[in-house]
């Protein structure tokens, strides 16, 4: 009950973010066995085969930096190939999804560039093309 409680009041931001194209290569990483095992343990879904890209305004930046040292999910990598992550729930509308933030050392996009994991493919449930905006509701942040 407690935590129910807790969960209840914990604080939500919202981000607006500009659906961009990406580089067409996370459908590979989520893909991955561990990658679906971390998902499933540590969001309670299987991740869609890919990630929605949003594109956030450089005001934002700071913001983001801090939303990224607050996620209180962290994905480890078993394999030195790959990259560990930083990870945070969050919400478009009534779906579910998270922020995946990977280890500094193998950024694909720009730092404004936020990717999106979700047990959907978000283009196709929210039916969203290049240039439509959209509102990232963070939960459970601790700023």
């Amino acid at each position: 009950m407690v935590s129910e409680v807790k969960k209840k009041l914990s604080p939500k931001l919202s981000i607006r973010g500009k659906v961009v194209s990406g580089a067409r290569e996370a459908s590979f990483f989520t893909d991955l066995p561990w990658v679906k095992k971390a998902c499933w343990e540590k969001l309670g879904f299987l991740p869609y085969p890919g990630t929605l890209n949003c594109e956030v305004s450089s005001d934002d930046l700071p913001l983001i930096r801090k939303i990224k040292e607050a996620s209180p999910i962290n994905f480890v990598s078993p394999e030195p190939n790959f990259c560990d992550a930083k990870v945070i729930k969050i919400s478009l509308g009534e779906t579910k999804g998270a922020l995946v933030f990977p280890a500094a050392s193998s950024h694909i996009h720009r730092e404004n560039v936020l990717e999106i994991i979700a047990p959907v493919c978000l283009r196709n449930e929210l039916n969203l093309n290049d240039g439509a905006w959209v509102d990232i509701t963070v939960e459970d942040l601790q700023l």
